[in-house]
């Protein structure tokens, strides 16, 4: 019997992709965050005023709001990760694709990659989050890792 070779374990070592650097990443992060705040704001100032109204809670009114924020914020970025990122992203010529076999995360597993972005940013873990990056050889973030996506430069892709 002979052994098998075994072949690439992922997309970078497969050569399929570039991973994209830390700073296009953040620039396109930055972008991303202003056009979810377009919907956030709204929906934040109706929570507020729903939930102020109903309780006659000034403190009620300010959890509303930051709910209502946070709420839309997380949608719009688990919806653009499902689909491999949004339009900053998507501008940049960037994608978030699964490690493994490069396709769309889908949405189980970008759930897990927002949450999981989300929990680092409220624990203030989001300098060693995407610290992690700049000596990590693939550039992944510890989310990343975690949820086993890579953010890649679309223009590499040999699909």
């Amino acid at each position: 019997m002979t052994a098998m070779a075994a072949g690439p374990t992922n997309v970078v070592a497969a050569g399929r992709f570039e991973p994209a650097g830390i700073l296009i990443r953040a620039a396109a992060a930055i972008i991303d965050t202003i056009i979810s705040a377009v919907p956030a704001v709204p929906v934040g100032i109706l929570s507020a005023a729903i939930l102020g109204y109903s309780t006659g809670s000034i403190r009620a009114a300010e959890v509303g709001l930051g709910a209502g924020i946070y709420s839309a914020v997380f949608a719009y970025f688990w919806f653009v990760t499902a689909i491999g990122g949004g339009r900053g992203m998507r501008t940049a010529g960037l994608r978030i694709v699964r490690w493994e076999d490069g396709a769309k995360p889908g949405p189980r597993v970008a759930l897990g990659r927002v949450f999981l972005s989300s929990l680092a940013s409220f624990a203030m873990l989001a300098l060693v989050d995407y610290g992690w990056a700049l000596f990590d050889p693939q550039k992944r973030t510890l989310h990343d890792k975690l949820a086993g996506t890579i953010v890649v430069y679309w223009t590499s892709c040999s699909q």
